[in-house]
């Protein structure tokens, strides 16, 4: 007769020999499912955070790769998440991991505490609530007491809306004025498999230019990056400057930043420059499109108004390259 269950360290996702082994090309949602319920920063709740870096360092993995395999398993139910949040409530969990007793029980809840989502660690004690009932671990007048004290702090008999999967914290968590939950958000476009090859010829007119480093070649480590860095720059674009670039569009923008920028083209006399590696840094990169290394205008703007008289030049250029004229 095969066991039910069996323990898995959570040590075992920080293991030498594990981290030795080659990563594959793509996340396999069953391994994503099998780290989510057993990784460090989970709990005995099954309801936690975690912080997304985290779970690609762990995993090898890219955002790309990463956000993907949790949408597909919040649309098969293994898991739920909500709007504005990184708490992952792992569903079935109490069937399985019920609490003992009542000590258990007060453990159980002091760990939920810590996930920020209202909603879900709400949904997880009500669970959890219905189970110690069931159990009659609330009938003992001293852990009774406490037990009820405790689920009420989570919002006991509160009718909670089922959450919708989402890892983007800029998105509304409210409600619209009339009540109505905001229907799910759009699944967000991904760039293509050719991206690479063109910010690879983009970097390299750039890097002719200026006698910089040219690229030779892209690894898979280089591929990813420029990927996740692709959604980045889209998702500034679009909070910051009210654009909504393509892919290719975001990298042109970002090599005209470069361009226009002496210290990263070596142009500043502190004998540097930047390289290809260097830019696909996510916080180097932040720190390019929020205008950090522009010289100070003859106006005085500097930083992102600079990096906005930057874009405006480029979408000037731009329309006037297709014929439209200028945005003046």
């Amino acid at each position: 007769m095969s066991r039910e269950f069996s323990k898995v360290y959570a040590s075992l996702w920080g293991s030498e020999k594990l981290g030795k082994l080659k990563a594959p090309k793509t996340l396999d949602p069953r391994v994503l499912y099998f780290y989510l319920v057993s990784n460090p920063h989970s709990n005995s709740s099954g309801c936690y955070d975690l912080k997304q870096g985290y779970a690609m360092t762990d995993l090898k993995c890219s955002e790309i790769d990463f956000r993907k395999g949790i949408e597909d398993l919040c649309k098969v139910g293994l898991i739920e998440m909500e709007t504005g949040y990184h708490t992952i409530l792992i569903t079935n969990w109490v069937k399985h991991n019920e609490p003992t007793n009542s000590k258990h029980a007060i453990g159980i809840l002091a760990q939920l505490q810590a996930a920020t989502s209202p909603t879900l660690k709400s949904r997880r004690a009500n669970e959890f609530l219905e189970y110690s009932e069931a159990k009659g671990q609330l009938e003992d007048k001293q852990m009774g007491a406490i037990l009820s004290e405790k689920f009420k702090h989570f919002g006991k008999g509160i009718d909670i809306p089922r959450p919708r999967p989402d890892l983007d914290r800029d998105q509304d968590r409210d409600q619209d004025p009339e009540g109505k939950t905001p229907p799910a958000a759009a699944v967000e476009e991904l760039p293509d498999d050719d991206l690479p090859e063109f910010v690879k010829a983009e970097w390299n007119k750039l890097a002719e230019k200026f006698d910089n480093t040219e690229i030779r070649q892209l690894n898979d480590a280089r591929r990813k990056s420029i990927r996740a860095r692709s959604i980045d720059v889209r998702r500034f674009l679009r909070k910051h400057h009210g654009q909504d670039p393509d892919f290719r569009e975001c990298w042109t923008q970002i090599m005209l930043v470069i361009e226009k920028s002496p210290h990263l083209v070596g142009g500043s006399g502190a004998n540097w420059h930047c390289d290809f590696d260097w830019i696909l840094q996510p916080k180097n990169l932040l720190k390019i499109m929020e205008g950090k290394y522009l010289e100070k205008r003859s106006n005085g703007k500097t930083g992102d108004a600079a990096v906005s008289d930057a874009l405006r030049d480029w979408v000037s250029r731009r329309n006037q390259e297709l014929g439209i004229g200028s945005t003046g």
